[in-house]
């Protein structure tokens, strides 16, 4: 064992004082030495910090918020959603009143009413207003009146509802001892007509034959 020591006390030497060194500079380390280079990274935890200090941490206020960071690269467009339930069908509105319309009738002779009474041979026609307004009345066809020895003559017009139609008045003339067949187009206009239902109606003041229609137009 001698003889080992002497070989190697030069070595043994060497070797106490290293550790003995590193033993001194871990129990007394200068003050302020230990700076961040010297701090393991993550080895000071809150958890390790003072009570007081880790308090004040708690309680201290957040910081100013930093400028907002460039706007990023616009995404790409989604998948179309799938199509929404069919809503609920509305209501059905009011009906409106109707439009205003017009009508007027010139010529000659439009304030003439015309002679006869209605033929009771031929239908009449009915027309409604649903407001108060005007009725225009057409009687057209052909018409014919037979004369004995004398020439004579025949009326043919139109009444709404048993009023005669002022200026809707066509005169057949007939020769003696003949038949005489003449073209009816014959059209009165009634004003101030109150909304309802009413009825045109084909008038003569003598007998014949008759190939005729009467026609009622409503204007509101």
């Amino acid at each position: 064992m001698l003889a080992y020591l002497r070989r190697h006390h030069i070595g043994l030497l060497a070797l106490f004082i290293a550790l003995g060194g590193t033993s001194y500079a871990a129990a007394k380390l200068p003050k302020n030495s230990v700076g961040s280079s010297q701090i393991r990274s993550g080895a000071v935890t809150q958890s390790k910090l003072q009570k007081s200090l880790q308090s004040k941490l708690a309680k201290a206020a957040p910081g100013p918020a930093g400028a907002p960071g460039a706007q990023g690269p616009k995404g790409d467009t989604g998948a179309q959603g799938p199509q929404g339930v069919q809503g609920v069908a509305g209501a059905k509105g009011d009906k409106g009143d109707p439009g205003p319309t017009s009508a007027g009738v010139g010529g000659i002779n439009l304030t003439v009413n015309p002679v006869g009474t209605p033929a009771p041979s031929l239908s009449d026609a009915s027309v409604t207003l649903s407001q108060a307004g005007k009725v225009l009345v057409l009687v057209q066809g052909t018409a014919a009146v037979t004369c004995g020895a004398s020439p004579c003559s025949r009326v043919i017009g139109a009444a709404l509802d048993g009023t005669k139609v002022q200026g809707l008045a066509q005169t057949i003339n007939g020769a003696a001892n003949a038949t005489t067949t003449d073209t009816i187009a014959a059209v009165g206009l009634v004003s101030g007509v109150v909304a309802g239902t009413h009825t045109a109606e084909i008038t003569t003041n003598g007998a014949g034959t008759n190939d005729l229609r009467v026609v009622a137009v409503a204007l509101g």
